[in-house]
């Protein structure tokens, strides 16, 4: 698992959009890599713990058979009669084995699927946080481009425009709404008046 870890930790240090897209993507893909891998290594387990309950039921089958036997046989009876009660023993020992080793398996997934879950809520969370820390760093930005010269919002502005007709000199001494030029060149012309 020490493999997420870094990928999540690659999450929380992303902090423009391609980045956070990319370390998302890379975590998600490691974290359900990861879960097959873990999936894989439950059903590998599940399989030896039933090749493990079948080899106990064999084994119960063999003790049962050097019962009969030792019934069947006066002279051995007190051989096969031990060999089949250590055998008994070692299939009730194999049976309890198969049967804790499957609690443990099961646990073992429970808690896996469990953490999985948790840290993808936990840093999908993150995640967004990061996300909207973000867009309200680019709202300040974008906020920011306007001049804020008389307090107004953007929106409530108004932009009057003031045209001018300059074709010739002696259209430039014309006051057009208080707007008064001296007819000179562009570089000397006097705005007011």
């Amino acid at each position: 698992m020490p493999g997420i870890s870094e990928e999540l930790e690659q999450i929380t240090r992303a902090r423009y959009g391609e980045e956070v897209r990319g370390a998302i993507h890379d975590s998600i893909e490691k974290c359900y890599g990861h879960f097959e891998e873990v999936t894989k290594a439950c059903a590998a387990s599940e399989k030896n713990a039933k090749e493990s309950e079948n080899a106990a039921e064999s084994a119960r089958t063999d003790a049962l058979r050097y019962s009969q036997d030792a019934s069947r046989d006066a002279q051995t009876a007190s051989t096969s009669a031990t060999n089949a009660q250590g055998y008994a023993n070692t299939a009730y020992q194999s049976q309890q084995s198969v049967q804790s080793m499957k609690a443990a398996v099961e646990k073992d997934k429970n808690e896996i699927e469990t953490t999985i879950k948790d840290s993808l809520l936990a840093k999908s969370e993150e995640i967004l946080a990061t996300v909207k820390d973000y867009f309200n760093r680019a709202q300040q930005l974008y906020q920011s481009m306007y001049i804020d010269c008389d307090g107004e919002t953007p929106q409530s502005r108004l932009v009057t425009l003031v045209t001018i007709n300059c074709g010739t000199p002696q259209s430039r001494l014309h006051d057009t709404n208080g707007i008064l030029f001296d007819g000179g060149t562009p570089l000397n012309r006097k705005l007011g008046g």
